[in-house]
């Protein structure tokens, strides 16, 4: 009995310990961090990524954590049938997070997602072939002449947005379920000198810095 007494001492010394060092790591976490990266799509198209998490400690939740906003800005471009798109989308979501065990634990908040296509531009590729380019002019100087763009822009803002909403709805719904089956998380929270840092299950240990 006393042998089991002990041990049970013991582990609320750790969970006490445990939990004073995620409430320190909750409050080093408020404020706004931001990381680049240069990533491809599924066509090996490289783009950069600007991610910014914002995060909002709420010491009167009962947890260590509280809400935050994602915001994303990719630079990306598309080439197809010899013509590259060029284009800027920016989205925001919000959800919840805690510091548990010393992992961050986020959950999005699916239907605050949201998202915007602020520049799209497009042009001939470099290495179409000569009779593809003496088309493409040729049907851009007809275009011109009756008052229309050869592409629609806006049209293009609408597939680029649907697309992007889209795919993104589908990472974070996926994020959200592996969250909730298996305990998924950001594992190894660290936070130092306006560094925090984390390990995630795809791209490794990613390094943010404080912004604000």
């Amino acid at each position: 009995m006393k042998k089991t007494g002990l041990l049970f001492v013991g582990v609320l010394s750790l969970t006490a310990l445990t939990s004073c060092g995620d409430a320190e790591l909750a409050e080093k976490a408020e404020g706004t961090w931001q990381t680049t990266l240069n990533m491809k799509n599924e066509e090996g198209m490289p783009y950069e990524q600007t991610q910014i998490y914002s995060f909002t400690n709420d010491k009167n939740s009962g947890k260590d954590g509280g809400t935050f906003v994602e915001y994303l800005t990719n630079v990306a471009k598309e080439e197809e049938e010899g013509i590259v798109v060029n284009y800027t989308v920016t989205s925001t979501i919000t959800g919840s997070w805690e510091v548990l065990f010393g992992d961050l634990c986020i959950t999005y908040n699916l239907s605050s997602l949201d998202v915007n296509v602020n520049e799209v531009n497009y042009k001939l590729s470099d290495d179409v072939s000569p009779g593809m380019a003496l088309d493409y002019w040729s049907a851009s100087i007809d275009a011109a002449m009756e008052g229309y763009e050869l592409i629609d822009r806006s049209e293009l803002k609408k597939e680029i947005r649907k697309e992007v909403y889209n795919s993104l709805l589908d990472e974070y719904e996926k994020f959200n379920a592996d969250r909730e089956e298996n305990g998924s998380v950001f594992a190894d929270l660290k936070i130092e000198n306006g560094i925090m840092s984390f390990m995630t299950s795809d791209v490794g240990c990613m390094e943010f810095k404080r912004v604000e």
